[in-house]
């Protein structure tokens, strides 16, 4: 039996990653070339299915205002990827893509 995916949460020199996607393996981006290829298929997969929001992180830093959103809105899976801040450069909201509990899992 597979063990449900982990939230990771890194942030890189000049991109910062978010996902918890089942089958991603945690850090993938920083893997050779046939993972990031192969994890960019499942990424792919993943954004045709799952629902899409912006994070607003306007006025704080943005992989702070994803982790508060994940904590808030538990989504069972999610993913982004943005450029990470910098003392030139900080997004104003974040694109997630995420899933969620059905209501006939969330009540069981």
């Amino acid at each position: 039996m597979n063990k449900p995916p982990k939230a990771t949460f890194t942030k890189g020199v000049v991109r910062t990653f978010a996902y918890k996607v089942e089958g991603l393996e945690a850090g993938f981006h920083l893997r050779g070339e046939s993972v990031l290829i192969d994890s960019r298929h499942k990424i792919d997969a993943f954004k045709a299915t799952a629902k899409r929001t912006h994070v607003d992180a306007k006025g704080r830093a943005t992989l702070a205002a994803v982790k508060e959103w994940v904590k808030f809105f538990q989504p069972t899976q999610f993913f982004a990827s943005w450029t990470s801040d910098s003392s030139n450069f900080k997004d104003d909201s974040v694109e997630l893509w995420y899933t969620e509990k059905d209501h006939e899992q969330a009540t069981a």
